[in-house]
This record gives C-alpha cells, structure tokens and sequence, in this order.
C-alpha cells in the first residue's frame, strides 16, 4: 500500500528530475491538490485497458426504481467503466445472467431479443430492460428491488483494496499533472 505522502514525495522527485525546487516549478503542495486529477487519469487508462480492467472493479448495491439506476448514489464509479460492467438484477441471486450494455439508450426503445436483460446510461442514470418481456415500453417497468452493479472505481491510491501492481502507474500520472501545471 502506497501513502499519499509516499505518492507525493515519488511524484515530486521524478517530476523535479534532480532539479532545484527554483528550477523545476514543482510543488509539493500543488501535488496534494493534482491528485484527484491524476485519480481520474489512473481510473479512465484502466477502463481502457482489457487485460487490467478488472484491477479496478467494485460492487455496488444498486435499487432499481421505476427501471432506474440513480448513480449519483456511487460518487467513486468511474461511469467511463459502464460498457464493459456487469449488471444483475435481484431476480437473478445466483448471478448467471448479467444484463447486456448498449452504448445508446434509444436501443433501449426498439426490438430486442426478450432472452436477455439489457442497461444503458442516459443522464446519471443507468436505465433498464428486464429480461423476459419484449415490449420496449413495459419493459423498462422494474420492480424495485436490490441489483448488483459490478463496475470499475476511481482508484483510492492509499486504499489496501488500490492494486500495488499500480503504484507506478498512480506515480507516473501524478508526475504528468505537476508537469502539465507547469507549462
């Protein structure tokens, strides 16, 4: 596990790259402030990334309501992650049968193969179409209940769960915010 002061202190040192403070214009305290910044860096590069994604996955209890997911409810969900997340609803206990992500919620409004049960994000919310019923209007008309969103987080870099295999990776993006604050 990584200290923000250990994050700090590495980030500084190779941003500086053995310069003067009075040469280099890095600061540890702007580092303090770059570190959301450079959270959020970490967190979109991991969702892109298909053979670390999971590194960064967290599960959420989610309730549906009137077919809505309300996702101000998990301010640490990386909504980036969405496509590639795992959605269960509470009809399914054992998870077996995720539902299917589509990028644009107007699929939502049209056929789809009624086997499947299918989300999509429309305006912090992640919208649902339970399985079973073919109808795109009724549908969307879920029980409210409890569901299981599986989904990548913003990395918390002083976190145990925050993956050391990533530590670098936190270092090198925290190095370019400092960098970029410069110029």
């Amino acid at each position: 596990m990584l200290s923000q002061t250990e994050l700090i202190i590495r980030a500084v040192r190779k941003a500086r790259d053995g310069k003067p403070v009075s040469e280099s214009k890095v600061y540890e305290d702007n580092a303090e402030l770059q570190i959301m910044n450079a959270r959020r860096r970490v967190g979109r590069k991991m969702v892109t990334d298909g053979a670390r994604r999971d590194l960064l996955w967290k599960t959420y209890n989610a309730t549906v309501t009137l077919g809505k997911v309300d996702l101000s409810a998990f301010p640490d969900l990386l909504v980036e992650g969405l496509p590639w997340s795992v959605f269960y609803d509470a009809d399914d206990p054992d998870r077996i049968r995720p539902y299917i992500f589509k990028r644009h919620p107007g699929e939502l409004n049209r056929y789809l193969n009624p086997e499947f049960g299918y989300t999509a994000q429309e305006d912090g919310f992640l919208i649902t179409r339970r399985r079973g019923d073919a109808d795109p209007v009724s549908s969307k008309i879920s029980t409210p209940g409890p569901a299981t969103l599986i989904c990548s987080a913003f990395p918390d870099f002083t976190s145990a769960t925050f993956p050391d295999v990533l530590n670098d990776m936190a270092v090198d993006e925290l190095v370019t915010c400092l960098l970029e604050l410069r110029a």
